[in-house]
């Protein structure tokens, strides 16, 4: 079956919820990229930034 066909079956409420269900289980922690910029200008690189934050590198690079 193609993607869109099952999505298309699927009712919106419960795709609706499936995608809030998946941020609840993961909650981003409060680091903003104020917090981020000001890490990076005391010379620390992104993965140091991201060690200290609990962060991916990845989302640290999105959030900046």
């Amino acid at each position: 079956m193609d993607c869109r066909t099952i999505l298309r079956r699927i009712p919106q409420a419960e795709r609706r919820t499936h995608l809030q269900a998946r941020q609840l289980n993961r909650p981003a922690p409060g680091i903003d990229a104020a917090s981020i910029q000001a890490l990076r200008a005391q010379g620390l690189a992104w993965a140091a930034i991201a060690a200290e934050t609990g962060l991916s590198v990845k989302t640290v690079r999105a959030r900046a």
